[in-house]
């Protein structure tokens, strides 16, 4: 597991590009929880006609979550968990990866996690996985540090 901090001086720009603009674009979403006056809470999953279970794009769910916010002005706390659609080109034994992104206190935290399908001791897939997350959200341009 990977635990990652924003730089403070970024959080209101980075947010800004996470619900205008494409980063997540390519995940899907487990769960998202805005806190405001209230809580509100966003299923991802769905269940398809044949019993499967599929997730929402965070690129179909955006829209609301901005508009969540934007109504709430500033809320106190946001946690999003975001699924990595392609968890088979990934790894052959990974059935989830995840990236877990809070707001809190003008903070944005990351992090991240793998569910196997099979039980191993191997930490490879845990460790490729930290290592892409590291490497994606540099592409954003946002620098994170480890998170003590």
């Amino acid at each position: 597991m990977l635990a990652l901090e924003l730089e403070k001086s970024r959080v209101k720009a980075f947010m800004n590009i996470l619900l205008r603009g494409s980063v997540f674009e390519g995940f899907d979403v487990l769960k998202i929880e805005i806190s405001a006056a209230n809580l509100i809470t966003i299923d991802g999953a769905t269940e398809g006609d044949d019993g499967s279970t599929y997730y929402s794009s965070w690129s179909n769910l955006r829209p609301l979550v901005y508009e969540i916010i934007k109504f709430c002005s500033k809320p106190k706390f946001v946690k999003i968990t975001f699924l990595y659609r392609d968890t088979a080109t990934f790894h052959e034994n990974a059935r989830a990866l995840t990236v877990n992104l809070t707001y809190e206190n003008d903070n944005v935290y990351f992090t991240t996690s793998t569910t196997p399908r099979e039980f191993t001791m191997d930490k490879t897939m845990e460790r490729d996985w930290d290592t892409w997350v590291r490497e994606y959200l540099a592409k954003t341009g946002y620098q994170v540090s480890d998170r003590t």
